[in-house]
């Protein structure tokens, strides 16, 4: 089987190819890390370090018709999941990756790089597209794909977000200052007199859940990004990481939509459907304070130590299902305190429309 393996690759694979072939379309240097003592530490090149060898996390589902290339003026050896599967004193490689992909059968790879002195400063990893070589090459950079990780797409997203919260504070100021007023967010109450004349779905809180859904989407692509974690793979149709943000935010409304139904169902069920726009409106505030913390941290380490940020989206991810069952807790004694329900009613309640979400969650992100 191995030795089978190794042919399959020796036939996918193209040996010293000019490079004007080819468009780099993503540099996988960033994802780099070495192991030393037990621990992995995030590689950068010109440290001063010379590991045994570099590692990184590679998803072919990510990259469809595009190749990965290895080049290093060293000879070197490629490992995928801790098998040798090639070897060569070339000083380029290109693999076609759904031919890898569908040799390996899976979805997402290790990929080790060995050299024998140890120095990878030179080494290049990265995934191109082949361009067409008769072609003027201001027409082969016109045609060029928009990769999904340039930064100027995430800017741009920050800044259609910023002007967003800037239009919804200027015309609805009432309902921004309610929504993010600490006083009120602390104690859980609204200013209406009562909870049971909430008005949910007026103007101002509309604007606010759809930001609250667009910081999401946002957050999720970062993520996606710069953590190397693959889940909304299937959720981008487009080449271009506006559209794909536009689609998961509105997606992401969608299910914030549905979470009320399901509140306001279950609710009718348990005969305490009175609180249902009271127990939604906390539940998006608490969340939109959570969610935009994180942002802020994640955003940061984008912009400082993206490396990083692989090993911080597990920890995003952990962090999250703890928030959501402090935030189950709040939302049990906040209700509890505004509605004279019994608790065994109310907590049946939440469990319904909290913890199995939360559960179902977990297993997908997890397990």
């Amino acid at each position: 089987m191995k030795n089978l393996l190794f042919v399959l690759l020796i036939i996918i694979s193209v040996n010293n190819v000019r490079a004007s072939q080819y468009i780099e379309i993503k540099d996988l240097a960033d994802t780099w890390y070495f192991n030393q003592d037990d621990h992995a530490y995030p590689y950068v090149r010109g440290n001063g370090i010379f590991p045994e060898a570099i590692h990184f996390k590679f998803n072919f589902n990510r990259f469809s018709d595009k190749y990965l290339i290895f080049e290093h003026e060293n000879p070197f050896a490629v490992f995928i999941d801790g098998k040798l599967v090639y070897s060569t004193n070339a000083h380029q490689v290109i693999w076609n990756i759904d031919s890898l992909g569908e040799t390996l059968d899976k979805s997402e790879v290790l990929i080790s790089i060995f050299s024998k002195n140890h120095n990878y400063n030179q080494l290049e990893t990265y995934v191109a597209k082949k361009s067409l070589v008769d072609q003027a090459q201001n027409e082969i950079l016109k045609n060029a794909p928009k990769t999904k990780y340039e930064r100027s797409d995430f800017l741009l997203i920050f800044l259609i977000l910023l002007i967003s919260i800037t239009v919804i504070i200027n015309n609805n100021n009432r309902a921004f200052q309610e929504f993010y007023s600490l006083r009120l967010m602390v104690i859980g109450r609204v200013k209406d007199d009562s909870i049971f004349k909430l008005k949910l779905f007026s103007p101002g809180n509309l604007s606010l859940f759809l930001f609250h859904s667009g910081v999401l989407a946002f957050l999720i692509l970062l993520i996606d990004q710069y953590g190397f974690v693959s889940f909304v793979d299937k959720l981008t149709f487009s080449d271009s990481k506006i559209i794909n943000w536009l689609f998961l935010t509105l997606i992401i409304q969608l299910s914030f939509f549905l979470k009320y139904l399901l509140i306001r169902y279950i609710g009718l069920l348990f005969d305490i459907g009175s609180v249902s726009n009271y127990y939604f409106y906390e539940y998006m505030r608490i969340s939109m304070v959570f969610f935009i913390f994180v942002l802020i941290i994640t955003s940061l380490s984008v912009i400082t130590v993206p490396y990083l940020v692989q090993g911080l989206s597990n920890l995003i991810i952990y962090a999250t299902i703890v928030f959501m069952l402090a935030r189950f807790l709040m939302l049990f004694t906040r209700i509890g305190k505004q509605a004279t329900f019994k608790n065994v009613h109310l907590f049946s309640y939440l469990c319904t429309t909290e913890l199995v979400p939360i559960i179902i969650g977990v297993k997908y992100l997890i397990f």
